[in-house]
């Protein structure tokens, strides 16, 4: 869905010679500057991964999606045996060619491991 929003700034204008009562009839905007404004929303829906064949069936992996320059969402967590979501995410932006972008990871299990592994990744423009 695409909603368009216009704003434009301008001022009365008074026109030379006329008698006084009708100046303010004759009086007409003009616009010093306009600019418009498309909002784009955006609903991603994770369904599910297939091919998971490199990870234990008791593995913990989940999703994360974004919309270029928006917040991140994360699925729920589910088993590499069984990875499947139904999962939505509502986006809002205003850039014209937005890029969504899905990951998937897998729970990093070391001890000294700050962060998640990620498996794999599917990014694309919304045309």
């Amino acid at each position: 869905m695409c909603v368009a929003s216009a704003h434009c700034q301008g001022k009365g204008v008074r026109v030379a010679g006329a008698k006084q009562d009708r100046e303010l009839h004759n009086a007409s905007l003009i616009p010093v500057s306009c600019h418009v404004t498309m909002v784009t929303l955006l609903q991603v829906h994770v369904v599910e991964v297939k091919g998971l064949k490199s990870l234990a069936p008791n593995k913990i992996v989940y999703c994360t999606m974004e919309v270029e320059g928006g917040e991140k969402l994360q699925t729920d967590q589910a088993e590499a045996s069984k990875p499947s979501w139904d999962t939505q995410g509502d986006f809002t932006t205003t850039h014209p060619l937005p890029v969504v972008k899905v990951k998937l990871y897998t729970e990093s299990s070391g001890m000294l491991s700050l962060e998640d592994k990620e498996l794999g990744k599917v990014g694309d423009f919304i045309k």
